[in-house]
């Protein structure tokens, strides 16, 4: 299906009066805008431009529309405490996006740059503080102060995260397979798939219910005491 600007912008102006010259040239104007896309993408987030950007690559002429006055989505970059301080408004992780796709949009080129993230900061109304640096010893001497409990809970934690990312984190870049389906590419997948799972014993499939179905504020009440570390973990992740 191709797409034209028309359909973007709206039906033309009715039939105007049949003496009405001026009427007929401006509908002629409006016809002779008319463009046509191989695809269009509504919506200048990041997932829509990474879209857009994929297609182009591919030849295909691609119109991007936004309602905003700028593109970015969650990944914009705002100025909300002054001028000459620039933040990303949502996306301030990028935990979850594919090496691959700084690769293929040669993103460096255009100055994106990783700063690694520093120690997770959550001021209480108390006066104290809680601070999650990425060594396990520093931090379990911050959480400690809070819950004993905790902090050894905290280990425990990370693990049990990075066994089931270890799983889900493969099939973020894979298309689903067609189960039932005989078609070479299908067939291609799905065993492609079924050598992911086949290391996922029943307590892995407990967990990764769990983790799916279950909100932030119900996993951590469950492994830890301290609204501290609960409240840190629920807004980090």
């Amino acid at each position: 299906m191709r797409w034209t600007q028309a359909s973007i912008c709206g039906p033309p102006p009715a039939r105007p009066d049949p003496g009405s010259a001026d009427r007929w040239s401006k509908r002629g104007a409006h016809v002779a805008a008319v463009k046509q896309y191989d695809a269009v993408v509504i919506g200048g987030g990041h997932n829509g431009l990474v879209a857009a950007a994929y297609l182009a690559r591919e030849g295909l002429s691609t119109l991007v529309l936004e309602a905003r006055d700028v593109v970015g989505g969650a990944a914009v970059s705002e100025h909300p405490f002054g001028p000459d301080y620039t933040v990303t408004m949502l996306s301030y992780v990028v935990s979850l996006m594919p090496p691959s796709l700084v690769r293929d949009l040669r993103l460096a080129e255009h100055g994106y740059h990783v700063f690694p993230q520093g120690p997770y900061f959550a001021p209480r109304r108390d006066g104290r503080y809680l601070q999650l640096p990425r060594d396990p010893a520093a931090r379990r001497e911050r959480i400690a102060p809070f819950s004993a409990r905790d902090a050894d809970a905290y280990d425990r934690w990370d693990a049990w995260l990075d066994r089931l990312g270890a799983i889900l984190g493969p099939l973020l870049q894979q298309v689903p397979p067609r189960v039932g389906s005989r078609r070479p590419g299908d067939l291609v997948r799905q065993a492609g798939l079924l050598r992911l799972l086949r290391d996922v014993d029943e307590r892995a499939a407990v967990d990764l219910t769990r983790l799916l179905t279950s909100s932030i504020a119900d996993l951590v009440e469950d492994r830890f005491e301290s609204d501290a570390v609960r409240g840190a973990l629920a807004v980090s992740g």
